[in-house]
């Protein structure tokens, strides 16, 4: 804790991490409780605004810091401590207004959802967080706990449906729900145990949370399930990735980011004229939407394929040959049509290569219409990458397809020639 005079005078003293800071009385009562990407940018911030801020300052005497590791830790810890001392102007500043609560509706398969403070309407054994004062930053962040945890946030009703015709929704097939719908995915235990995780890490206990899946893994590693195993490290690895996530404040404005897209189809005919082709879109990203986006012909490559025979051993050459090719600038996004069969191939390739590049499977059905995305199992490293998919599906379908014609066109020439027809 530190008086607000000593403070101004030591500005350049408070770090630039994430955390929350406390405005106090003289009797140290809080009276305004914030969050902060940068805790020094924004107190300067305070310091210079008049307002609200102006009215919190002449009011406050000390303040207190609280770095934390990672924003969303911030945001938690910035709900709870509202929660606990309901200072003034976070109160008033919502007026007519109310604040948002995530709950966790207990029951054999517990399920997530958003709710109003004022028609909070917590059951037996429901569990609330919050108040969280800004809706979107929590909505994003739950967003992201989303891929660690896998549950499910679907009513009763559409809960019993899937149930009943054995069909899970599309969070399912990217990869953010554990699917309890089905029979066959997870058992009650299983599921409860992950509610029990993201708890934990809700009410702010990461390290004990931390602890409890590097002993499972131990466990796991010694009595030889090297896969289960592997499944925990990822979980770990995807809570420190949490670090560096950043949050897109509101006051911050936000130009539009260009994107690069290629998108990968290999075809052949009983083994002979084997081909390959590469697409590639340029556009560009307005909250999460590829926009103003156009093909860019000159970037398109054919491949005449000659080692592989199967379709993965194609798509393998073909990227192989891409990749060779350093002074080609490298996209944003890779699309691919297959599944988990192809990704792990493209993924393989991207190893050899030293890439870091998202991939995403345009998974078919029947009459080769596109049904589902694949996404890779390192989906965390890139925490946009599902809301991207499920914004842009059509848009990427629609690029699928290109690739399909354009390379069933070379296929064809190739076709051609070698019969001389």
């Amino acid at each position: 804790m530190i008086t607000l005079k000593k403070l101004s005078a030591n500005l350049n003293k408070i770090p630039e991490s994430p955390g929350i800071y406390i405005f106090r009385t003289k009797n140290k009562i809080p009276i305004y409780i914030g969050k902060a990407v940068n805790l020094r940018k924004r107190l300067v911030s305070h310091f210079l605004k008049k307002g609200k801020s102006y009215n919190v300052l002449e009011g406050s005497y000390f303040l207190d810091l609280k770095p934390t590791e990672s924003e969303i830790e911030a945001l938690l810890l910035e709900a709870d401590l509202i929660k606990h001392f309901r200072p003034k102007y976070n109160v008033r500043e919502k007026d007519d207004k109310s604040f948002l609560y995530l709950v966790i509706r207990n029951g054999d398969f517990p399920y997530i959802e958003f709710s109003r403070e004022r028609s909070l309407n917590l059951k037996a054994k429901d569990l609330s967080f919050g108040p969280f004062t800004e809706g979107k930053t929590l909505r994003e962040a739950i967003r992201i706990l989303r891929g660690i945890f896998s549950y499910r946030d679907c009513k009763p009703m559409l809960f019993l449906k899937a149930k009943k015709d054995q069909h899970p929704c599309l969070y399912f097939s990217l990869g953010k729900c554990s699917a309890p719908c089905l029979e066959s995915t997870i058992d009650k235990a299983d599921y409860q145990k992950l509610i029990k995780e993201m708890i934990l890490f809700l009410k702010n206990k990461k390290d004990k949370l931390i602890k409890n899946w590097q002993k499972e893994m131990k466990k796991l590693s010694s009595n030889k399930k090297y896969e289960e195993a592997a499944a925990v490290r990822d979980r770990l690895k995807s809570i420190e990735r949490i670090k560096k996530f950043h949050f897109i404040e509101d006051s911050v404005p936000q130009s539009k980011r260009k994107i690069k897209i290629e998108v990968y189809d290999v075809a052949q005919i009983f083994g002979e004229a084997r081909s390959g082709g590469m697409v590639v879109f340029l556009g560009k990203l307005s909250e999460g939407n590829v926009i103003l986006g156009k093909f860019s012909k000159d970037d398109f490559r054919k491949f005449k394929l000659e080692k592989g025979k199967g379709d993965l051993a194609l798509l393998k050459e073909m990227l192989e040959r891409r990749f060779k090719h350093s002074e080609w600038l490298y996209p944003d996004l890779i699309l691919i049509d297959g599944g988990l069969n192809q990704l792990r191939i493209a993924q393989s390739v991207f190893k050899k290569y030293s890439l870091d590049i998202p991939v995403v499977g345009i998974t078919k059905g029947k009459k080769h219409k596109a049904e589902k995305p694949t996404l890779p199992f390192d989906r965390f490293k890139w925490p946009y990458l599902v809301d991207l998919v499920k914004k842009n599906w059509l848009l990427f379908v629609s690029l699928d397809e290109k690739a399909h014609k354009f390379v069933q066109s070379y296929h064809q020439l190739l076709h051609q020639k070698k019969f001389k027809i």
